[in-house]
């Protein structure tokens, strides 16, 4: 009824005020279609970016943070405090247009700050009653507000790539002729062989050593054996080298071997015949000497499309996020 909906109306009124008085930071500082975005909310993206403007304006200015009038201190026209409001605002209203065309796309995602506390508190309560927890027992609220932005956004570029987002063969094409080749390298085998100076500690090489590597490269470019090489390095510096020949297949590494995967990146897309400059491994520094490549080639563009409609939806994604935010108002010309 007529009555029940004024009662109704002026209860919520009443809340809303009591709650306004008892929290200035709900107060709105931008609508974006439709959504709230309040000074709590903004005070968040505010705290997070703290460190990243005092880091800036120490680096590039040398401003102390901790002096009394840092945040209030005019540099270029503007204040740290004018820039950090501005740079939180500005990642505050793009986080919120995502979820906005996420809920558009019939994705479920919490979009103002009230609707992510509750879904914030609902999945704590879950968490706390589960027999097993992956990740964190329980999320705060600029943690919860990260991990559905990344839901968010991976569930919207999905979405996207079905039907706005959808690149042409042409567009992929293009993508695919701008990529560095090696990208789309099918795999290779190589034996390489690796001279190594074994160092105590990390970066704790003798200043000798830089005359060892020039020793090493004369006698490989004289076509010297290895072992006349380590001869050498021991008569002329009294510094033991070991080596090692090694053949692998790229293909037919496995998982979780840092020193193939190492060995691997250092060689891919070289010739035989090349030497590397001294490389450091962890403790050890060394010099690499290609004896043989033989590569598989690399994928057509068309064996590539996964690879390739990945990278044009981390390209496009931005843009269009930017174009609705531009579309909704912000930021105010």
């Amino acid at each position: 009824s007529l009555v029940v909906g004024m009662l109704l109306a002026g209860s919520l009124c009443l809340v809303g005020c009591q709650k306004a008085e008892g929290e200035a930071k709900s107060e709105t500082v931008l609508e974006l279609g439709g959504y709230a975005i309040t000074e709590e909310h903004l005070a968040l993206y505010e705290q997070d970016n703290r460190a990243a403007i005092t880091s800036y304006y120490y680096q590039n200015y040398g401003l102390d943070s901790n002096a009394a009038d840092f945040w209030e201190t005019e540099v270029d026209g503007e204040t740290p405090a004018q820039k950090l409001r501005e740079q939180a605002m500005d990642e505050v209203a793009l986080d919120t247009v995502e979820r906005i065309e996420a809920v558009e796309h019939g994705i479920s995602t919490p979009v103002t700050l009230e609707e992510i506390k509750e879904a914030m508190e609902e999945e704590n309560e879950k968490r706390q009653t589960a027999s097993v927890v992956y990740g964190i027992s329980e999320y705060g609220l600029m943690e919860y507000i990260s991990r559905t932005k990344m839901d968010t956004e991976n569930a919207l570029m999905e979405v996207l790539l079905e039907d706005e987002l959808a690149p042409t063969d042409e567009e992929l094409q293009s993508v695919y002729e701008a990529m560095d080749p090696l990208y789309f390298d099918k795999g290779f085998q190589a034996k390489v062989g690796v001279y190594m100076y074994h160092g105590v500690k990390v970066g704790e090489y003798p200043s000798i050593l830089s005359d060892v590597w020039e020793l090493v490269y004369e006698e490989i470019s004289n076509g010297s054996t290895s072992s006349e090489i380590l001869n050498k390095v021991k008569e002329s510096f009294d510094i033991e080298l070991s080596f090692d020949e090694v053949e692998f297949d790229s293909n037919e590494i496995g998982k979780d071997n840092d020193q193939m995967d190492w060995l691997l990146e250092q060689v891919r897309g070289k010739e035989v015949g090349w030497i590397s400059t001294p490389l450091n491994y962890q403790a050890s520094q060394g010099v690499l000497h290609l004896y043989e490549m033989e590569s598989d080639g690399v994928a057509e563009w068309r064996e590539a499309k996964p690879l390739l409609t990945n990278f044009w939806i981390q390209q496009e994604y931005p843009k269009y996020l930017q174009e609705k935010l531009e579309e909704l108002g912000y930021p105010k010309q």
